[in-house]
């Protein structure tokens, strides 16, 4: 249902919209550290895999898919990593999917959320089986449209974003924001639809991202009040509405707003259930290769499937006596001696490098002095 017709009239003269959603989730699926812990010392692959990484011998035919990243390949605290992205047993690699794809964002943003922080021989695979069978993810495909955007691309971060009302469900209504250049969403739940709560959602939104250049609606009653109006005005943010009933010049809100009521349908309506639809599709990376919250924000967000700290992501000059220096990423320690690096070169490589090969990163440029090293 194009978004446009969620957000024609206020309440009272609403038609009403049915929503039929799931029963709300109150345990969430997660994959804790210390079950793949278990799992990864039960299962007979993983056992094999870890020998192999200690004697650097790769010659059992079960170990064939993990030949070919033997250098990526470390232990740490009884747990297999490939860089920083934890190898998955067998035995939880169904859950580890469900925990990825319990939100709902389709097949590509589920791979993106897997990719990570897990791997394991044919993972797009299994997780393309699983996902594929899903409707309501089919359901949640971007449709093709033969429709030409209006809007040319916005300037920067947070430079136009787009508005729209979702609902009602439940008796509530859900106030969606869109930033037009990184896909980052806000969602706000309210009980009403007036220009009164707009403006207090939006003076929220307002103060922790700041005020865009361009707000984009349609022309519901909430929107094109005069009250409404007067404080974009006074805030200096231009206000821009969309031809009537032509909700396609509104792509941006209504895109988002389709792929949330399919989550909606099956997680359940709540505020835990819409922050958390949120942490993950923000989280998730898009066609280019980045996520809402690092265009928007300048960083990645972590994400609950495991409870272990995520790699430091640390800047750092890495160099050996055959090499020049290198800039790098410090991934995660390896014991007290060692650590994973990620190199920046064109073709990006995960190395095991020795502490003493690692120095600070310098902003200025300058080469590092001989007895600076990371500490252990």
């Amino acid at each position: 249902m194009a978004s446009d017709a969620l957000s024609r009239l206020v309440p009272q003269g609403r038609s009403g919209e049915t929503l039929e959603i799931g029963n709300i989730h109150t345990v969430l699926t997660t994959v804790s550290l210390e079950e793949i812990r278990l799992a990864t010392k039960r299962c007979n692959e993983m056992r094999l895999l870890k020998s192999a990484i200690k004697t650097g011998r790769f010659k059992h035919p079960r170990l064939r898919p993990f030949k070919n990243v033997r250098e990526e390949l470390c232990v740490q605290d009884d747990v297999i990593l490939r860089g920083h992205r934890i190898i998955i047993p067998k035995s939880l690699r169904m859950k580890a999917i469900a925990a990825v794809h319990e939100v709902h964002l389709g097949m590509s943003r589920t791979k993106s959320l897997a990719r990570a922080e897990f791997w394991w021989p044919a993972m797009d695979s299994d997780i393309e089986r699983t996902v594929g069978l899903c409707q309501i993810c089919r359901t949640a495909k971007p449709q093709n449209r033969n429709f030409r955007s209006s809007w040319p691309e916005a300037a920067g971060p947070w430079d136009r974003v787009h508005i729209d009302f979702a609902g009602p469900i439940d008796n509530h209504y859900m106030l969606v924001l869109v930033d037009s250049y990184s896909g980052y969403p806000e969602v706000h739940v309210t009980k009403d639809m007036t220009s009164r709560t707009v403006i207090q959602c939006l003076r929220r939104t307002f103060s922790q991202l700041g005020i865009p250049r361009t707000l984009v609606s349609d022309n519901g009653p909430c929107f094109i009040s005069k009250e409404f109006t007067e404080w974009l005005a006074g805030i200096d943010c231009e206000h821009l509405t969309i031809a009537a009933y032509h909700p396609q010049s509104n792509g941006v809100a209504e895109r988002f707003v389709r792929t949330l009521k399919e989550s909606i349908k099956a997680n359940g309506f709540s505020q835990e259930s819409v922050d958390r639809f949120l942490l993950f599709y923000r989280a998730s990376d898009n066609k280019a290769g980045s996520s809402p919250a690092e265009q928007l924000l300048g960083h990645k967000l972590r994400v609950p499937f495991t409870k272990r700290q995520v790699g430091l992501e640390d800047p750092v000059i890495y160099k050996n006596e055959r090499d020049k220096p290198i800039t790098a990423k410090l991934l995660l320690p390896i014991g007290r001696s060692m650590a994973m690096i990620k190199t920046d070169e064109p073709n990006s490589k995960y190395r095991k490098v020795h502490l003493d090969q690692l120095h600070p990163y310098s902003l200025t440029g300058e080469e590092p002095a001989e007895t600076d090293r990371m500490p252990p």
